[in-house]
């Protein structure tokens, strides 16, 4: 259990009007995340990130929102703090989570779990059905459920919050927009956050993201770069560098958009194996002997 302070019960109620009021404050004040780093490895208070507090603000604001993000930024941690103070603080909220695989949607689900049992005994809810994909609040109506996405990933259910982890590693991830769009169009709130895919340079979340950034459609387009973490200095990413190829550099650590939407180069789209291939079976060409 975190070591959060004692209260007297008129304090917990104050304490809960105040987190019902403000996400940001739930979230920054009894909140805790896992720090999975070799020299912690245990749940932490959450104190957001500047680029985190400012993420958060506008998800407030907005129901269509779209993020192209570098690694390790943290971002599924407030993400998932707004999705418990949904189901926490607005009953009968209903939060679907998609993953590419069944392993990843697993493990969103469990870092909500762990958000909510680290949680002061006061702000914890009753649990009714708890199991690998399904987290219920049984007396507040609320329920969470995490999915692997599939064809037909997300018909049949209507959601307050759609989140959608890596969502440019998606093979279907316009079919699965299409099955969610009921939710979208109730006034529902619909959260993609992927880093890019370099392999797919005409993808449907880049192509939504450009679009967005454009403001051709509805969606609010969100850029996070390698230095939204605190702590990441030029030397830390030119170190970085050292260990990638300038694609791989970029689709793992972009500094703008651009870097993160580019397509792989040429030399890289090509793989040995494709071009020995085509060698072996172009025709052999036959040259005429001059002399004769």
């Amino acid at each position: 259990m975190a070591n959060h302070p004692r209260l007297t019960p008129d304090e917990e109620v104050k304490e809960s009007f105040k987190c019902e009021q403000s996400p940001a404050y739930f979230i920054h004040n009894y909140c805790m995340v896992e720090d999975k780093s070799p020299d912690v490895l245990d749940w932490i208070p959450f104190h957001l990130w500047p680029a985190q507090q400012t993420v958060l603000g506008q998800i407030l604001a907005n129901l269509l929102i779209i993020i192209l993000k570098a690694r390790q930024l943290g971002l599924s941690w407030p993400v998932l703090g707004y999705a418990l103070w949904l189901l926490l603080f607005r009953p009968g909220s209903q939060v679907l989570m998609f993953s590419r695989r069944d392993d990843e949607a697993i493990e969103l689900l469990e870092r909500l779990k762990g958000m909510h049992q680290h949680l002061p005994p006061f702000l914890q809810a009753k649990i009714g059905e708890d199991n690998d994909h399904t987290l219920e609040f049984v007396k507040l109506g609320s329920l969470a459920r995490s999915f692997p996405t599939t064809k037909d990933s997300g018909r049949s259910y209507t959601a307050t919050l759609v989140i959608i982890d890596e969502a440019d590693f998606i093979q279907w991830l316009k079919q699965l927009i299409t099955a969610v769009k009921p939710t979208i169009d109730g006034g529902g709130q619909l959260i993609m956050i992927s880093t890019s895919n370099k392999e797919l340079p005409q993808s449907e979340f880049k192509r939504l993201w450009k679009a967005g950034h454009a403001q051709l459609n509805r969606y609010l387009a969100i850029f996070l770069p390698w230095s939204a973490r605190p702590g990441r200095t030029q030397a830390w990413y030119e170190n970085q560098a050292t260990d990638y190829e300038e694609d791989d550099l970029h689709q793992e650590y972009p500094a703008t958009p651009e870097e993160a939407l580019a397509p792989r180069s040429a030399a890289m789209r090509f793989q040995p194996a494709l071009i020995k291939h085509v060698r072996d079976i172009q025709p052999h060409i036959e040259v005429a002997d001059a002399t004769t």
